[in-house]
């Protein structure tokens, strides 16, 4: 049977002038995040967090890395890990992103009262609750 094409998100939409996907704006964001933690990011955190294949990460992580958002270099500690770090032009993205969202937000909040935007808040915590893995319950 014939694989039928993803069809586009909004979000896919809102980042296609920047030449990215919704998967790569997450990953550009998650390596913003996680600039100020000791750990570095390796491509192997990036396909855990994505749920993704190691062939899928290292497609993004290239395109990213093309367009220099990213850079990757082998680890030190680990010769067979390849550490990532945002660039200045991927930080400079992020603020460019934070409006991206915004309007994506606002979009699916749209004609809901606060007490409904809350209740909705609630269940979708919950719900990403129910999908973590026992150890990520409690974030």
């Amino acid at each position: 049977m014939a694989r039928r094409p993803r069809r586009p998100s909004r979000l896919d939409a809102h980042l296609h002038p920047y030449g990215l996907s919704a998967q790569q704006g997450r990953i550009i964001g998650l390596l913003h995040s996680a600039r100020h933690d000791d750990r570095p990011v390796v491509q192997l955190d990036i396909q855990v967090e994505l749920g993704i294949t190691g062939a899928s990460t290292t497609s993004l992580l290239q395109g990213l890395e093309r367009k220099g958002y990213i850079t990757r270099r082998v680890s030190a500690a680990d010769a067979r890990a390849k550490e990532l770090t945002i660039t200045e032009k991927g930080r400079q993205l992020v603020d460019e992103f934070d409006n991206v969202f915004k309007d994506v937000e606002e979009r699916l909040v749209a004609g809901l009262t606060a007490d409904e935007r809350a209740t909705a808040s609630t269940l979708l915590r919950r719900m990403l609750c129910n999908m973590a893995v026992d150890g990520d319950k409690d974030q």
